[in-house]
């Protein structure tokens, strides 16, 4: 079956590549469908999300930042993390998703937490308390422009979640009816394999669906690399890093090749490109034009496709979603 690559424009938020993944778990992979037509066809709780949800505080500089003195400015605090942004633009595409996280047993943050999601359509199925564990905070500092210059990530309470705490919940009916499961990259690599092998093999048997895909959003350069366990077994069907994510994980996988060049492995490379397709996106509704894809990212995609057996490839379609831009 075909394996296919989609670089695409992406704006500063998830949205595109949100509906990029309604699109494919919904409908036939046309790209023509437009909001009207993804809203009429999702379900409740076909998806569930799993990953960081955290308080986010962003101070802004009204002027240059002065290091080591008090600057003036503005500080707000709202709700992120990359599985709850997923999370939250599926519920605004009336998906009304599951989600599986963890918060804070010792402070106030986590019920005020449990209590947003439910007024942004978000079922709080899985919401974990960690004892003597603060909620995620994650501490931004940016310029008068706008640019970040420093952040602290306060992720402790999400990277407790462990394959152990998660394995009640893969029992559950909602987890078993899910159509698509959504990891980001603030999972442990032992969870993310765990969540992603033990959905491929058991879950499409409890769906009414004739298919079951596993999403991965590296979350940053450094976590991006975190689901190579997973992919490189076939468990993992969709991925959507920017250029250097991409790029980090085909170092990793290029890494591991020379590693195991020697060892019949059969799980590395097995030296065809066939099926391979790779295609540019481009929305006349944007106003800015961007050039091809660049020679290093289709290099990229290729060595990351032909990192996955390809008896899992034969069986099932492997999608890359590149992100460009800021």
């Amino acid at each position: 079956r075909e394996l296919s690559v989609l670089g695409g424009m992406a704006s500063s938020t998830p949205h595109l590549r949100l509906r990029v993944l309604v699109k494919h778990l919904f409908n036939p992979p046309s790209l023509e469908a437009d909001a009207t037509s993804l809203r009429k066809s999702t379900r409740e709780g076909s998806v569930v999300v799993v990953g960081g949800l955290n308080q986010d505080i962003l101070a802004r500089a009204e002027g240059d930042l002065a290091k080591e003195t008090s600057n003036m400015g503005a500080v707000t605090e709202t709700w992120g993390g990359v599985a709850h942004n997923i999370a939250l633009c599926l519920a605004k595409l009336r998906v009304s998703p599951h989600m599986i996280t963890a918060v804070g047993g010792s402070d106030s943050v986590g019920k005020q937490m449990a209590n947003y999601l439910e007024s942004v359509s978000i079922k709080k199925s899985g919401l974990i308390a960690i004892p003597n564990c603060r909620s995620n905070r994650y501490l931004a500092i940016l310029n008068q422009e706008g640019d970040l210059v420093a952040s602290i990530a306060d992720m402790k309470a999400v990277e407790k979640l462990s394959p152990s705490l998660l394995a009640s919940y893969t029992r559950t009916k909602w987890f078993r009816a899910a159509e698509m499961l959504v990891l980001d990259g603030n999972l442990s690599k032992e969870s993310i394999s765990f969540l992603a092998s033990f959905s491929s093999s058991m879950l499409s048997s409890h769906t009414s669906s004739s298919s079951f895909s596993v999403f991965f959003e590296p979350t940053s350069l450094e976590k991006s690399t975190r689901c190579l366990d997973a992919w490189r077994r076939g468990n993992v069907h969709f991925m959507s890093p920017n250029a250097l994510e991409l790029r980090r994980i085909a170092a990793e996988i290029e890494d591991i090749r020379a590693k195991t060049q020697h060892a019949k492995t059969g799980s590395i490379d097995d030296g065809s490109d066939s099926g391979i397709s790779i295609v540019d996106l481009k929305s006349t509704r944007m106003k800015t034009q961007q050039a091809p894809l660049p020679k290093q990212v289709c290099d990229d995609v290729v060595t990351a496709l032909r990192a996955i057996p390809l008896e899992m490839r034969r069986r099932n379609n492997y999608h890359i979603i590149i992100t460009r831009g800021r």
